[in-house]
This record gives C-alpha cells, structure tokens and sequence, in this order.
C-alpha cells in the first residue's frame, strides 16, 4: 500500500507501472459521473486518493467536469425557464455523455483525461 507522502514524492505525469484496478477504477470515475453526476467522481476521489495518484488525477478531472455540467443544467433549466429554450440541457446531456465515455477509454488506457471545457474546483 501506498501512503500519502509517497504520492507526493512521484512526479505529476509518472505514475508507473499501473495496475488494472488503477485503470478500472480511474474509468469509473469518468463512466459514473453520467448517472450520479458529481456523487460518482466525489466517491471514487474519497476512496482512492490516498492510494493511487493516477485515479486521484482523473477522479479530480472528473470531478470538475461534472460540478461544471451540473452548473450548466441549471443554466439550461433557468434558460427553458425564461426563453423557452426547450433542447439545451439535451445537449449538456449529449456532451457529457460522449466526453465521460472518451474519456473513461483514455483512463482505461493509461492516459490522462483531457475535457474541452471545466472550472478547476479541485486542485
């Protein structure tokens, strides 16, 4: 088992050699987010941050993404709301869908997560 200062030790884009649980997990992070929007990255962030670097990293990404799109639903809802704007939170829907997706690939992969647009609330 890994403990918090040996995490901290490693630098920010070497994560070694990655065990399947790592990529898994880190996947789940992203994958999870589409049904439990932030609720799944915020679990899967508190559980395994401490043991893995690699699902800390995408769990934060996934984290951000998230709490970004749940401020844009709520934008969606205020612009239905007042303009009648009826398809724009299907079209949040629609991007969160195919980035959590993309994105779950690149975890499963051993890669990084890159989203094209998220406020950096974790750090």
């Amino acid at each position: 088992m890994i403990n918090k200062t040996d995490i901290n030790m490693l630098p920010k884009n070497d994560f070694g050699e990655l065990s399947q649980d790592e990529k898994s997990m880190a996947m789940f992070a992203h994958v999870l987010g589409i049904v439990l929007c932030f609720i799944g990255p915020l679990i899967v962030w508190t559980l395994r941050r401490y043991k893995s670097r690699f699902v800390e990293e995408n769990s934060k990404v996934a984290l951000n993404f998230q709490v970004t799109m749940l401020i844009l639903y709520i934008l969606g809802a205020v612009l239905n709301n007042l303009a009648d704007i009826d398809f724009t939170n299907y079209i949040f829907f629609l991007i969160n869908v195919i980035f959590s997706i993309i994105n779950g690939l690149k975890a499963e992969n051993g890669e990084l997560p890159k989203y094209p647009f998220s406020i950096m609330f974790v750090r």
